[in-house]
C-alpha cells in the first residue's frame, strides 16, 4: 500500500513541475517585457498599483500592464505590447476635466502629436505608420480625437498588427 502511496504521489509532483516552470517562465517573460515598456511610456512613480497579466492571441503572447492611483485624485495609465510593439497605450487623469473650456486643438494638431506619442512608444516603426482620421466631422461637444494607425513596409500595408 505504502508503494501504491508512493508512485501516486511521484505522479502527482511530475505532473505539477511543469505547469510550475511554465508559470515561472512567464512570468519572468512578463517583467522582461514590462522592463524594455517602462524604457519609452511617461515615468509610472505617480501610480501607486500596478496590474499586469499576459494573453494569447492568434499564437502571440500579448503583455498587459495597467498603472493607477486610487482615491480621489484618480490616474491610470495602460500599456499592451506584444514583440517588442507597444500595441495599446491610454492615459487618463481627473485634472483633465476639472477645467473645462473652448481651447480644443485641431485635428491635424492633435494628428502630429499622436505620431510624436506612437514613434515614441515604438522607435523601430519610425516612418512605418500612417495616421488617418476616423471622421472628417469634428464633433463641437467631443473631447477627443479618433485615428486609424495603419502599419506600412515597403509602400506595402501590414495586416493583422
Amino acid at each position: 500500500m505504502k508503494k501504491l502511496l508512493s508512485v501516486i504521489i511521484c505522479i502527482i509532483f511530475l505532473f505539477n513541475a511543469p505547469v510550475s516552470f511554465s508559470a515561472e517562465k512567464d512570468s519572468e517573460n512578463l517583467e522582461a517585457v514590462l522592463a524594455r515598456v517602462k524604457e519609452r511610456i511617461p515615468d509610472t512613480n505617480i501610480y501607486n498599483k500596478l496590474d499586469s497579466r499576459s494573453f494569447s492571441r492568434n499564437g502571440e503572447t500579448f503583455y498587459s500592464f495597467n498603472w493607477y492611483t486610487d482615491g480621489d485624485d484618480y490616474k491610470s495609465m495602460s500599456v499592451t505590447a506584444v514583440n517588442e510593439i507597444i500595441t495599446e497605450f491610454s492615459s487618463y487623469s481627473d485634472d483633465e476635466f476639472k477645467n473645462p473650456g473652448f481651447d480644443r486643438i485641431e485635428a491635424t494638431e492633435a494628428m502630429e502629436k499622436a505620431y510624436g506619442l506612437i514613434y515614441k512608444l515604438n522607435p523601430s516603426l519610425t516612418g512605418k505608420l500612417k495616421l488617418e482620421k476616423v471622421s472628417e466631422h469634428e464633433v463641437f461637444n467631443s473631447d477627443g480625437f479618433s485615428f486609424t494607425v495603419n502599419h506600412i513596409e515597403n509602400d506595402i500595408p501590414v495586416k493583422g498588427d
